[in-house]
């Protein structure tokens, strides 16, 4: 059995290779974002995670926390309202031992 194609359909059928081999190039053989190096500042190469990571640090780095909220005399009168734990007696030395068994001195 002979399949005769007319141009038109061979030339769809070209492209439609172009495509999926376009694809797969995309998807299998593209350096990834991991595979590229960034140069940080002292000159030396860096990975495009440690690029993300000095990227995020940047942003946060001006970040400030305002001191004077720790003399605000709001908080300075706050009352201490904790808890005494009062410590219980020792338990068993040996929490699986029998009860019925002899113990050994502490």
């Amino acid at each position: 059995m002979t399949v005769s194609l007319t141009r038109n359909q061979k030339i769809l059928a070209a492209l439609g290779v172009l495509i999926i081999a376009s694809i797969a190039y995309v998807v299998l053989l593209r350096p990834t974002a991991s595979d590229e190096t960034i140069l940080i500042e002292d000159g030396s190469a860096a990975s495009a995670t440690q690029g993300v990571f000095i990227d995020l640090a940047a942003q946060l780095e001006p970040l400030e926390f305002e001191t004077a909220v720790l003399t605000d005399p709001r908080l300075l009168g706050l009352q201490d309202i904790h808890t005494s734990i009062i410590p219980e007696a020792l338990g068993r030395n040996d929490p699986f031992q029998s009860f019925l068994a002899p113990t050994k001195a502490r």
